[in-house]
């Protein structure tokens, strides 16, 4: 299966799941969440075992209570960039630009000169980016650029966290 968009395998590989963790629950509306866990049931022949937001757990390149309230520009090649970009905002509040690249974007010099040239006009005292876009943009950084700030990505749950933890001490025993 071509690996885009929000489901990677056909819904009829639900069957093969032990069990389904809806991810970003917290980013649609409860009637939503309801229609989505419904389908799921459909096709997996059972409710979602959890539902889960992702988290920022730690930062790479700066510190994220220094930034908070600072100007910074957001910057991503990813699928849903979107949902990156309100997740800095509810961090950072004071996104001064976002910039979105395609999926998988291989950046480029002329891509990073760009950045540079944004977060200068627009006072940014630091770049907000994905830890699969810092990757390929800290070889065309240097040292007198705003710094590359990253979050780390975890999962906290909203529900189904025990039903979560007793799968895996089965599956590990």
């Amino acid at each position: 299966v071509f690996p885009r968009g929000l489901l990677r395998e056909p819904r009829d590989s639900l069957r093969r799941a032990d069990a389904v963790v809806v991810t970003r629950a917290d980013q649609v509306d409860s009637a939503s969440l309801r229609r989505l866990d419904a389908e799921v049931e459909r096709w997996h022949g059972r409710p979602p075992l959890a539902h889960v937001r992702h988290a920022w757990t730690r930062w790479h390149g700066g510190d994220a209570d220094r930034l908070r309230g600072t100007p910074v520009l957001a910057v991503c090649g990813i699928g849903n960039s979107e949902a990156f970009f309100r997740q800095c905002d509810a961090a950072l509040a004071r996104i001064v630009e976002c910039r979105a690249f395609p999926d998988h974007h291989a950046y480029t010099p002329a891509d990073a000169e760009v950045l540079r040239e944004s977060a200068a006009r627009l006072g940014a005292e630091a770049v907000v980016t994905t830890m699969k876009d810092r990757v390929k943009l800290l070889p065309l950084w240097s040292e007198s650029d705003p710094p590359l700030v990253t979050p780390e990505v975890g999962i906290a749950f909203l529900d189904g966290e025990a039903a979560v933890e007793e799968l895996v001490r089965r599956a590990v025993a």
